[in-house]
């Protein structure tokens, strides 16, 4: 704040050792951060051991990452950065939550349909070239302004 910053950011590597005092202090951060009036920003990642179960990773599964994003919006995320998701099964698999089995059958990984309003596309996007970039951006617009994907 006192060096004009308008936003606080953090990374939380749930499952990690660490996770329980990332998770206190960056929600205490935030709490002043706000109180300042400035948004908050965190990187919800799962790369750890703690998501690999028989030489499957899942930290890239569409419901832990989801799981991920709504902890990071528990501690007043404004704006939550995840990977998308790649595969699915990751609850089931390491037993980490229980879940109802349509949530495999009737539910897709698309963001849009699991009540995203919109994705932040970082470093993997700006580091293509420029006419790649574009095209991914592109991309990800299409399936927002889509009419038929709909909220599941």
């Amino acid at each position: 704040w006192d060096l004009g910053a308008a936003a606080v950011g953090a990374t939380i590597y749930w499952g990690s050792d660490d996770a329980r005092r990332e998770l206190v202090e960056i929600s205490e951060a935030f709490a002043m951060a706000h109180e300042m009036g400035m948004a908050t920003f965190l990187w919800c990642y799962l790369r750890n051991s703690a998501f690999k179960k028989d030489g499957v990773d899942h930290h890239s599964s569409a419901d832990t990452t989801g799981q991920a994003n709504h902890l990071g919006v528990t501690i007043e995320a404004d704006i939550v950065k995840q990977k998308l998701p790649t595969q699915n099964g990751g609850f089931t698999a390491i037993n980490f939550a229980k879940t109802h089995k349509l949530v495999y059958e009737k539910l897709v990984t698309v963001n849009k349909r699991g009540g995203g309003m919109g994705l932040i596309s970082g470093r993997k996007t700006f580091q293509r070239p420029m006419n790649e970039g574009v095209e991914l951006f592109h991309a990800i617009q299409d399936v927002f302004l889509n009419k038929e994907v709909t909220v599941a």
